[in-house]
């Protein structure tokens, strides 16, 4: 008799559950030993660039990894159809507001390098440009990001962009 049939179902499940926090466990300090390599090379190097991009990614891949852990010890549970659609909706938000907080990260990251001490020459006017053009560009992505966790809660948002169309058209 193998092993595996001498294992109840409700043990499997739970094993299951067990090498998926494990493999969590593993991947998060992978990330964290990755990270500190792309920490080091990226103030090695000439750019300053690169670490806006390191620092703004690291915090949004370590919780992005830990979302992916839980949806799928989720997924090895029996739950019935309507809470699986329920998580399934919730990762999809989870990915957005991630997402969302990766590029926020990094807007303020490259608002920061752009107003920094360093770059010289930058009169009073460019740096309210600047502040002005990063605000905005959060502005717009928050509400982006506020529409796509809308459609994926199954909220239809054709009636709000057709009135941000007709309001548009009347202030034009």
């Amino acid at each position: 008799m193998e092993l595996a049939e001498q294992i109840p179902l409700e043990q499997h499940v739970w094993l299951t559950m067990l090498l998926l926090a494990l493999v969590g466990i593993l991947a998060h300090f992978l990330l964290g030993w990755l990270f500190a390599r792309l920490h080091r090379a990226a103030l090695a190097s000439a750019r300053t660039w690169d670490d806006v991009l390191v620092t703004s990614v690291q915090r949004p891949a370590r919780v992005g990894l830990w979302v992916l852990v839980l949806y799928l010890v989720t997924r090895t549970l029996s739950l019935a159809a309507g809470l699986r659609n329920l998580i399934g909706q919730t990762y999809e938000i989870l990915l957005i507001l991630l997402m969302a907080w990766f590029l926020h990260r990094l807007l303020s990251g490259v608002e920061q390098e752009m107003l920094s001490p360093t770059r010289a020459g930058a009169s009073s006017a460019d740096r309210a440009t600047v502040r002005a053009t990063s605000k905005l560009a959060r502005i717009s992505l928050w509400i982006i990001v506020a529409l796509m966790v809308l459609q994926s809660a199954d909220v239809s948002i054709q009636g709000l962009l057709a009135f941000g169309g007709i309001g548009g058209i009347a202030v034009g």
